[in-house]
């Protein structure tokens, strides 16, 4: 499955399964660069965060995306064999325990 990320960039990604040791890394990176309550982008909180592989983001837009998608569609992504890639667009693909 892949998805899009909407606005004024858009983005084309593969989400990822994350790890329970993943989360917990990405929890103690986003404390350690918020230590003095700085105003990081709402995107990378640990509520709001999609693990992801960003596949096309600065020569994609609102013209060509359907191109891409329809394009990438129809193509085998190789990865290991306890991962199956597909296309659809969604924000998010798994659920937090």
């Amino acid at each position: 499955m892949g998805g899009l990320f909407t606005g004024d960039k858009i983005t084309l990604y593969l989400p990822i399964k994350p790890t329970k040791e993943l989360l917990e890394f990405h929890l103690f990176l986003w404390n350690l660069v918020n230590v003095n309550n700085t105003k990081l982008n709402k995107y990378y909180s640990p509520t709001n965060w999609i693990p992801h592989i960003t596949l096309a983001v600065e020569d994609i837009n609102k013209e060509n995306v359907g191109t891409v998608v329809s394009y990438l569609s129809k193509k085998k992504i190789k990865t290991s064999n306890k991962t199956r890639i597909g296309l659809c667009c969604s924000q998010r693909y798994w659920k937090r325990d």
